[in-house]
Formats: structure tokens, sequence, C-alpha cells
């Protein structure tokens, strides 16, 4: 499902009610594996109810972050810009470029779904590329772009990648944790249909592990990365307040581009990006 299939099948909240809205996303994301809702009231039990119909909402694992209002509610994680000493490049809450990642890449079990809702889309009047706009990837297309790009490697990567188990941990979040290969097939009956488990430092947690993976190993994930980071194979589209985006955290990638953060206005004052995401993941 590319960008225009996404953006062309989205669904109207508002038009269509609840109940509809839940039954028609349940189909997609065990059919297409994504969909977009739109105009969803800025309402955090009506949001963690309208997951509920999906699955059982996880716990926000962003203890750690001082963010005001964090609190929304138990299970959602939200995301917002923080001027200060927070935003390091590579965070979340800052503006910088996020890169193609599965959500909770190190956790078991793997959560099923990931949702993000747009409580504010911020300012999307900047050039394209620097509106934070959404970007999603396949990981099949992924897999097929790696076939087509190192036809002399990809078969004894995509066995190390898929048969070897790692596991790692996240910066500062504890749970239980995976040991998954890197690529875990989802249907027997197609090699291309795969759960990927990929962290935005995944090279490095790899390399730093204990034990720390071979260098053959290694050099495929490198390989891997180079792939899916790749613009030309993914999804990248512009959300807007109140959208919901959610996507099966098995088959998905999903990242975003950069944003403006700050800007002056007319009197010479500061502003701030009032962007705000409210990210679940469901079990």
């Amino acid at each position: 499902m590319g960008s225009v299939d996404l953006l062309h099948a989205a669904v109207d909240f508002k038009a269509v009610g609840f109940l509809e809205t839940a039954a028609i996303a349940q189909d997609r994301l065990n059919s297409t594996h994504a969909l977009l809702v739109r105009n969803f009231p800025r309402d955090p039990r009506l949001y963690i109810d309208f997951l509920s119909h999906l699955g059982v909402p996880l716990e926000n694992y962003s203890k750690r972050s001082s963010l005001p209002g964090n609190n929304l509610h138990s299970s959602i994680n939200r995301i917002a810009y923080t001027p200060g000493t927070e935003n390091k490049p590579g965070l979340h809450h800052g503006s910088n470029e996020l890169r193609l990642h599965s959500a909770r890449s190190w956790r078991h079990p793997r959560p099923r779904f990931l949702s993000m809702y747009f409580a504010d889309a911020g300012w999307i009047d900047n050039p394209s590329g620097s509106n934070g706009e959404s970007r999603l990837l396949r990981w099949a297309s992924a897999l097929k772009h790696y076939q087509s790009k190192f036809p002399r490697q990809f078969d004894v990567d995509f066995r190390i990648l898929s048969e070897v188990r790692v596991r790692f941990e996240a910066d500062n979040v504890r749970e239980e944790l995976s040991d998954l290969p890197i690529i875990y097939k989802l249907n027997e009956a197609d090699d291309f249909d795969v759960g990927m488990r990929i962290k935005y430092n995944l090279i490095e947690k790899l390399r730093d592990g204990s034990p720390p993976v071979s260098d053959a190993h290694l050099d495929a994930v490198k390989r891997l990365w180079e792939v899916i980071q790749d613009p030309a194979i993914e999804i990248s589209f512009q959300a807007h307040t109140g959208d919901i985006i959610l996507v099966d955290n098995n088959r998905y990638g999903h990242g975003r581009h950069p944003f403006v953060d700050r800007r002056t206005n007319s009197v010479g004052a500061t502003e701030y990006n009032p962007r705000e995401l409210w990210s679940v993941t469901v079990e």
C-alpha cells in the first residue's frame, strides 16, 4: 500500500462513527496492514477505547520523560517538541529526522500494532521535507529492494539475518527482551512476508552487545540499514491534526522527516512548533 492508496482509503471518523471505524480498522490491519483515520477527536480516553477494539494497549514505556502532560493515559506516549537539553540527535522529542525503525524493537513479545494520533500536526507550511512528514516502509518492499541492490550478498545475508538470534536492550527502558533474529518470517509460504526488529542505533547496539555479533552479521546489518533508509522505497506523506496512522508493527517500519522547531513571529518573539503526537503500541 503506497501513500496514494493509504490516503485514498482513509476513513473519516466523523462521518463513519466509532464502531464502524473500529471494524474497518480490524479488517484493514489484517489485510493491507495499514490504515489512516481522519478527524478523530482529541480525547485520550476515546483514543484508548478505540485501540482497545484492536487489542490490548500496552503501558507507555517512556517513564523518564519530563514532558508536561505526559500523564494523559498510562498507555499514551506524548511526543512533542521541548526546547532545552532533551533535544539530542535521534531522540523523538527533538526536531531532527527520525529514521525508519520498528516500535519497541527490543521487546518480547512483539507489539502487533502501532498507532500514532496527531493531536496537533504543527506547522506544515514549510518546504517539503521539513514539516515532519510521516514515513512508512513495508518490510517486504525493503527485502525486494535489498535483493535488487545487493544480489550477490542477498541470500547469505538473508540467511544470517533470519536465523541468528540476537538480544539487545533499549536505552533507558527495562522490559522482557526478545531473542528473535533481526528478520523473522510471518508466513512460511512467502519469503518476503517478514517482520524486522530495527532500532535507530541498531548497529551500535549489536556491535557493543554481550556477546557482540560476528563481523559477517554486522556487515549484513549495515547493508540492511542502507537499504531501509533509502527514500526511494518509503511511503511519505503529510499527516494533519486529527489523523491516526495505524500500522502492523511486524510488517511496517515508521519514522518522520525533520521539522522546523522554532521561528520568530511578527513582533520578534520566539514561537515553538506546537506539533504533538500520541503514540501507543498495541498487543
